[in-house]
């Protein structure tokens, strides 16, 4: 330390020690006290640069690095300065050369005066000594305690653990035979299973050790993966915790919400009743009729048939050259849509009430071509189709084609009006999967690979985009027509809320493979589902006219099937479902 007085006044005693010596540490020294002292943070280079731009007095800061502490240089400073520099002197009133005064008041007593001061200044107090043993008496009987300082409490988080509870680390497993020096002929690879051995990734030998016999002890050489196992060996034991976890007695029916009786909810659909027979091929696709009464199915080889729904009699059948894609009841008419290649065929049977489609001259379109053929319409587009869906009111109808461009894959047709027109010229990318028709609106739902998109019919307008979903099989819309069901390929049943959000409000994954459909009831408060793990699932869910109070959605019953069922359907008035599997249609009541 150093002996001059002015140290008093400097808040940092480093002493004779260079400030160099501080340049890397977070401190510049130690205080009177013995505690640090932290740097005062300077800016670097680009600060000090924008702090000369925005202050005019940049130069009048300092950083007084003794006392850890930025000094700002006022008038007065840099006026003494000046006079240092000019080595005058630095009072206003200071004269060097001036005399003794004369009117300086004499000293009145002490040294070097007549009067000297009296002795009780030089004799210790007669009070002072009596109250000073009080005190040392107080304190020697423990009177009086000193008072402590107050620490900051520090508390060990584990301490309330039972340390014995602890379970020790996993231990190694003991060397085998495999491993001795010397190991029996049978642990020994040939040539071959050695460089079997050599070959195979490390994660996915059966041993991580080559048995090697050696004649004895001292032929053994050194390990080499020695130094990679003990830091593998020290790294789980440092990340591996090792905390006792305590058992909770929970009753496993507990863990299972309260889900009401589905013998509330009755009727559903829940055993088979009859299977329809007759396919030679598998069965593409079915379609009942409006009133219930028959059900129309096609396969790949181009058979159409009409079945009766209740009795399962064959009715009618009929002969197509291509495969059949698609089936379609007219909501209003008893007029069937086929798609067969590239041509969609509407036809109305003689066991049904036959409707007659007068003979109009088509206008000329470029996407469909319209042809009258006994009783019969067949419209021919320019690609092959995969799908047609009807409108509620039964005059409209879409068609999908799989190959056509992008803006013409939707294209739009009137029965009345002998129409074709493509819905939207312009459309986000992705391969559309399946479409649909609002029930009340004129609104049009377009499901590609990640999204579904909402199209204006009247104003031809994007409306609105669903989101969340992954390469859907089918969409259905809720006969309410607020609600919209996705059946996608990840296994999940997406349930999307029109005028909640664009995410989907509900997702159920209950199917173990990817889904291929769903369906509402139009008269119960019921919903299907069907996948490819032969299992159709059957839900309730009533939705309520009040948009205050959620859809009450619960799953009722599971059925299994003898193969994967690629399609299911409610009957439009009876609680029942039939489903597609291979060559027959099977009927659950």
């Amino acid at each position: 330390m150093a002996d001059d007085s002015s140290d008093e006044e400097i808040k940092v005693r480093i002493g004779d020690i260079p400030l160099s010596y501080y340049e890397d540490l977070p401190i510049i020294g130690y205080g009177i006290d013995g505690k640090a002292v932290a740097k005062v943070v300077e800016g670097d280079a680009l600060e000090k640069h924008i702090a000369k731009s925005d202050d005019p007095e940049w130069w009048r800061t300092l950083t007084d690095h003794l006392n850890a502490k930025k000094v700002k240089i006022t008038d007065e400073m840099l006026e003494v300065i000046r006079k240092i520099r000019q080595r005058k002197s630095f009072g206003s009133d200071f004269d060097p050369y001036r005399d003794l005064e004369p009117e300086a008041k004499p000293q009145i007593s002490g040294f070097g005066t007549d009067v000297m001061p009296p002795k009780r200044r030089f004799v210790p107090s007669k009070w002072e000594r009596i109250k000073i043993g009080r005190l040392a008496r107080a304190i020697e009987k423990g009177w009086l305690k000193p008072k402590l300082e107050k620490k900051e409490e520090v508390f060990d988080i584990w301490a309330d653990e039972d340390q014995e509870e602890k379970p020790a680390p996993p231990k190694w497993n003991l060397p085998g035979n495999a491993e001795s020096y010397n190991p029996p002929d049978e642990y020994l690879l040939n040539e071959e299973e050695a460089k079997e051995w050599e070959e195979k990734e490390p994660m996915n030998r059966e041993s991580e050790y080559m048995p090697k016999k050696y004649p004895n002890l001292r032929r053994v050489p050194a390990y080499e993966n020695i130094m990679k196992e003990r830091f593998e060996r020290c790294l789980d034991l440092f990340l591996a915790p090792r905390v006792t976890r305590p058992k909770i007695n929970l009753d496993p029916d507990s863990l299972i919400p309260d889900l009401p009786d589905p013998e509330t909810f009755r009727p559903f659909p829940e055993i088979l009743q009859m299977k329809f027979v007759g396919h030679e091929h598998s069965i593409t696709h079915m379609d009942f009729l409006a009133n219930g009464e028959y059900i129309a199915s096609g396969d790949s080889s181009g058979e159409v048939k009409i079945w009766e729904s209740q009795t399962g009699k064959c009715l009618e059948s009929l002969k197509f050259k291509k495969r059949i894609y698609w089936l379609a009841w007219n909501p209003i008419k008893p007029l069937l849509a086929i798609c067969c290649g590239k041509n969609v065929y509407l036809k109305s049977f003689e066991c049904s009430d036959k409707v007659s489609i007068d003979y109009a001259e088509a206008p000329e379109n470029q996407l469909a071509t319209w042809e009258w053929k006994d009783d019969e319409v067949k419209i021919k587009m320019r690609k092959g189709v995969r799908k047609v869906i009807w409108h509620g009111k039964g005059d409209y109808f879409a068609t999908l084609c799989k190959r056509e461009s992008t803006s013409k894959k939707v294209a739009a047709h009137s029965l009345s009006r002998f129409q074709t027109q493509k819905i939207f010229s312009k459309q986000s990318k992705g391969d559309v999967k399946s479409i649909a028709f609002h029930t009340k609106k004129p609104l049009f739902f377009v499901a590609t690979e990640k999204n579904i998109m909402v199209y204006n019919l009247k104003q031809g307008v994007l409306v609105k985009k669903f989101k969340g979903l992954e390469n859907p099989t089918h969409i259905a819309i809720h006969p309410s027509g607020d609600h919209i069901l996705a059946a996608c390929e990840d296994c999940k049943l997406l349930w999307y809320d029109y005028d909640l959000s664009s995410t989907p409000y509900k997702t159920f994954l209950y199917h173990k493979r990817e889904l291929t459909y769903t369906h509402t009831h139009k008269r119960y408060p019921l919903v299907a589902t069907c996948s490819l793990d032969s299992t159709i699932h059957i839900f309730h869910a009533q939705v309520y006219q009040d948009y205050m109070q959620n859809p009450s959605i619960i799953p009722l019953k599971i059925i299994k099937t003898d193969g994967e069922p690629i399609q299911c359907l409610f009957h439009p008035k009876q609680p029942w479902i039939a489903a597609v599997i291979g060559k027959e249609i099977s009927l659950f009541i």
